[in-house]
This record gives structure tokens, C-alpha cells and sequence, in this order.
């Protein structure tokens, strides 16, 4: 055995990365979008994001989303077990359907308690209403089946959908390499027709740098999954500052925003 002397340290400790606010971020395995766009969004002084990955399947249909439902306790459970949270984002737009928003909530409440959790579509329809948007151009990647769950969920909460058009595409290894530049031109086309607003489904097509871009051409709010996302899980967070260059969602104050 070593007789080699060790001299004890006293440590002093800070409170941990995310002085202002630690977020959690729930993704799907398959999806390397979300991370990168959504730390974008966020790139805040103090604020830190956290990721656990939920396996996936790499096509995208209602069996393969809602077989996400058992992954999410396992997947908040891996989330730094020992680290408290100020919010907690399920990153999937048409999952967020597809298991449902409240039953979301509650397995991960069952892990982390009190714990505010975000997801993307109710994040979405939220911005649209704080920017008074009513009839909105929707553009997702999402095949037939998905883009039909996605329509039926904004009928049914009284948002008028005036246009659709979508890439087609059944999974994240092409929906995440749809470019920033196919988005912005379709989104000008889609947002110049009868609406008040366009709508830019899924977390796995990274928008940070083409919602502004969007607005500046067309004059009218543009959300997406990961901005309303980011929006709504620091807003959760109680972060609220407004942060430019990402559309007119991230100008609304606190009292409303």
C-alpha cells in the first residue's frame, strides 16, 4: 500500500452550470437536429440544456410515435439523476400527438416532481394565440398519416389551417437534412397565400436561422417546433428575456409572453 501523503482540499461549490436555468430536453434518438437548434434558441448567460434520448424508430408513423410512451420515464430517469430541473422539454412535435400532452406531464413528474414539462405542438398553438394568429399556413415534413394527426389536433382546438404542404419524408435521416434554405423559399411561397401566420412543424428541421428570415419577407409572425419549444420551456424556466433574430415570438414580454 502506498504511504504516499495526500493533502486534503476544502472545496467550495457554486450552485452548478445553469445559474439561471437548467433545462432538460428529451429527444428522440434518431433526430440530430433538435440538440443544436434548440441550444441556439437558448444561448442565454446561465441558461444550460441537458439531453436523454428516447430510442426510435427510424420511420416515422403512428405505431413508431406513440411506441414512444414507454420510453419517457426511462429517458427523464437518465436525465443527470441527481440534478434538479427548471424545465423539461419532450422534443418531438407529432409524438407530443401521438402519446399525449397530460400523460407526458405525469411520467415525467413521476421522476422529476413538480417539474414544469413543455412539449412542442402545445408550445406552438400557445405562441399563435399570444400573437393573435387565426389563420395559418402549415408546413411540416411529414408523410400523409402524420400530417393528417397533426391537422385534426389544430381542428380541434379551433385554429384555422387556410393552407398545407409538406416534404413527404418518413423519417429523421432525411427530414434532418432538409436545408435552411429549401425551408425559407417554400415558407415565403406558403406564407404569401391567405394567412395570418405560418406554422413550421417538427423538431427535426433546425429553424433557427430561418424563421427571421422568413418574417422579414412575408410581414407575418412564423413559428416553429423548436422555437415555440425553446420559447415556451424558458418562459417555464422563468427566463424571459427578449432575444432578437428569432421572430417575433422572442419580443413578447413577460406579461404577455
Amino acid at each position: 500500500m502506498s504511504t504516499t501523503e495526500w493533502q486534503t482540499l476544502e472545496p467550495h461549490f457554486h450552485s452548478g452550470p445553469g445559474r439561471r436555468a437548467r433545462i432538460g430536453l428529451l429527444v428522440l434518438a434518431t433526430d440530430l437536429a433538435v440538440e443544436p437548434d434548440l441550444m441556439r434558441f437558448t444561448e442565454l448567460d446561465g441558461v444550460a440544456c441537458y439531453t436523454s434520448r428516447m430510442p426510435m424508430a427510424l420511420t416515422v408513423n403512428s405505431g413508431t410515435l406513440s411506441a414512444l410512451e414507454s420510453e419517457v420515464v426511462t429517458a427523464t430517469t437518465n436525465l443527470v439523476p441527481w440534478a434538479s430541473f427548471d424545465a423539461i422539454a419532450f422534443c418531438c412535435t407529432s409524438g407530443s400527438i401521438a402519446v399525449g400532452a397530460e400523460k407526458i406531464r405525469e411520467m415525467v413528474q413521476s421522476v422529476k416532481p413538480g417539474v414544469p414539462v413543455c412539449n412542442p405542438i402545445d408550445a406552438a398553438l400557445e405562441a399563435l394565440q399570444r400573437l393573435d394568429c387565426h389563420r395559418v399556413a402549415l408546413m411540416t415534413p411529414y408523410v400523409h398519416e402524420v400530417n393528417e394527426t397533426l391537422d385534426d389536433y389544430f381542428a380541434r382546438r379551433g385554429l384555422g389551417v387556410t393552407r398545407r404542404a409538406a416534404f413527404g419524408q418518413d423519417g429523421d435521416p432525411d427530414i434532418n437534412r432538409i436545408t435552411p434554405e429549401c425551408l425559407i423559399a417554400e415558407a415565403v411561397k406558403l406564407g404569401q397565400g391567405d394567412c395570418d401566420s405560418v406554422f413550421i412543424s417538427c423538431t427535426g428541421m433546425m429553424t433557427s436561422s430561418v424563421v427571421q428570415h422568413v418574417e422579414d419577407q412575408i410581414g407575418k409572425p412564423v413559428v416553429t417546433s423548436n422555437q415555440a419549444l425553446a420559447w415556451s420551456v424558458l418562459r417555464a424556466a422563468g427566463v424571459a428575456d427578449a432575444i432578437s433574430g428569432f421572430g417575433q415570438l422572442f419580443q413578447l414580454d413577460r406579461s404577455t409572453g
